[in-house]
């Protein structure tokens, strides 16, 4: 979860916006009348999906010249010794642990292939103000950590914070940077 993000006691409290339907569907089968909808946005998603079934469902429901999207955010961006020690937690500590879904993540999602006219997106990225243990609190929210200390235990992760703490000694902020991959299309 991003800093930013409200949280989920917000979220359930928060009034449904009189133009927005809300449903909670497959993606690769939802209940949307055929040619409904302008803009179809997958954030964080696809690489969870049932490709062919995802985009077989996005022809049905999209109008023609409705703009398709994907977003995506894959590995954070600290700046200095911190970075290092948070990339090779990644890669070389819980790597093994991710699924395989998260390739498409890490590259982007470039092999996801749209039958569609691709449409040039900008180049942009997420970022927040963290101090360490905010950091460390999301890098638990992993699935791969959580898999992690699971099959092994969590010292490896223990040690990964003690690394951390060692190159992020103060409790000031950082900024944390994610660069955004925004795959779009026309249909």
């Amino acid at each position: 979860m991003i800093a930013t993000d409200p949280s989920r006691e917000q979220i359930a409290a928060a009034e449904p916006h009189a133009h927005v339907e809300y449903r909670c569907e497959p993606a690769e089968a939802s209940t949307l009348d055929t040619g409904s909808v302008d803009l179809a946005v997958a954030a964080q998603a696809a690489h969870w999906f049932d490709w062919p079934r995802y985009v077989a469902e996005v022809e049905r429901v999209a109008r023609p010249g409705a703009l398709v999207a994907l977003v995506s955010y894959g590995i954070l961006i600290v700046e200095g010794d911190a970075g290092r020690e948070i990339a090779h937690y990644y890669r070389d500590v819980v790597g093994p642990y991710w699924p395989p879904g998260r390739k498409h993540v890490e590259n982007g999602y470039r092999d996801l292939a749209w039958p569609w006219p691709s449409v040039d997106a900008p180049a942009i990225a997420m970022t927040a103000q963290w101090t360490r243990d905010e950091l460390v609190g999301y890098v638990t929210t992993w699935s791969a950590t959580v898999k992690l200390i699971d099959k092994v235990g969590p010292a490896p992760f223990e040690e990964f914070r003690a690394r951390l703490a060692a190159v992020w000694p103060d409790e000031g902020s950082r900024t944390v940077t994610w660069p955004l991959t925004l795959r779009l299309a026309r249909r």
